[in-house]
């Protein structure tokens, strides 16, 4: 089973080397790793050029800046393997992710699997809990992926290509938290999957990046992304005939509960316009109320809302 790590670099100089380290340092040899230098300005791609001589697995390619997600879609014209990851250049993975996806993949060649992972803020990991299972239809997948820590970023899953390519998945271009978009319809067309507990992946915490950086523009454009998605996902999930109507509440939730907390970071900024959209999508009656935890949020939402005039 041949593994496909999609790499995608834009002025990482001071992280690149750690990723593409652990990435070698895999017990499981059959992979190949496309790294796509997403026009870096600083010294990313003499670091890779330089890490990567007499590494036949590892292939660079350099292309003109367009964005994470623009360079996600590159690095997938050159997939060979039969399952795709997707590995920030920031971040690095565990020695063993490989070999616990192909035991995994051995027994169940599932269309997606999802593995375990940590957050890494200046050194101190924090593991972020999922719920381990083996082959089981979209529907139960979606419930035991709504459980766990972290539900949308495609790093934290191998996908398998046939099935990839087959629904002409692809990130949209110019679009901040691109996952958000992307993982529910992955989710839905999915007819099997998997979880292992194995922790193979730590996401490292930065300061400068795209997620972290405090910017009234930026904090806008990462809002109105998520507007975006919403607006395109909803009427989506709604006529899927693939899964069933609790699967599509609990994705009807998770992207209103996207919008509201991406609201809270803006209302700053514009309390008007953030009543009119939350409004006119009528958010709160999309939130789960499955379990006692989700009731009170809820209920803490609704509170907010009433207090703030919306």
């Amino acid at each position: 089973m041949k593994f496909s790590l999609i790499v995608p670099v834009y002025n990482v100089e001071d992280y690149v080397a750690r990723c593409l380290e652990s990435i070698d340092a895999q017990t499981y040899q059959d992979y190949e790793v496309i790294i796509v230098n997403d026009g870096s300005k600083d010294n990313s791609e003499a670091i890779i050029k330089k890490f990567i001589k007499d590494k036949e697995k590892f292939k660079l390619y350099k292309k003109t800046n367009g964005g994470l997600s623009d360079a996600r879609n590159y690095g997938l014209k050159y997939v060979t393997g039969d399952y795709i990851l997707f590995i920030d250049s920031d971040d690095y993975i565990n020695e063993l992710l490989l070999e616990k996806l192909n035991e995994e993949i051995k027994n169940n060649q599932v269309d997606i699997i999802k593995f375990n992972s940590n957050y890494d803020k200046n050194g101190i990991l924090k593991e972020m809990k999922i719920h381990p299972f083996s082959n089981l239809n979209n529907d139960e997948c979606i419930k035991y992926f709504f459980k766990d820590t972290l539900f949308a970023p495609v790093w934290q899953y191998a996908y398998k290509k046939s099935f990839w390519f087959k629904n002409n998945f692809l990130f949209a271009k110019g679009r901040i938290h691109e996952d958000v978009g992307l993982t529910p319809l992955i989710l839905m067309n999915a007819k099997n999957g998997s979880s292992i507990p194995y922790v193979g992946y730590n996401y490292v915490i930065r300061e400068n990046s795209i997620m972290t950086t405090k910017d009234k523009q930026k904090d806008l454009k990462k809002y109105n992304d998520y507007l975006y998605f919403y607006d395109e996902l909803m009427p989506l999930i709604e006529k899927n005939n693939n899964i069933n109507a609790k699967s599509k509440k609990l994705l009807f939730s998770f992207l209103a509960n996207s919008v509201i907390s991406k609201s809270f970071e803006i209302y700053r900024f514009d309390k008007q316009v953030v009543k009119e959209e939350l409004n006119k999508r009528k958010v709160l009656k999309y939130l789960a109320c499955d379990n006692f935890k989700r009731i009170i949020k809820k209920i803490v939402y609704q509170i907010i809302f009433i207090i703030r005039g919306w």
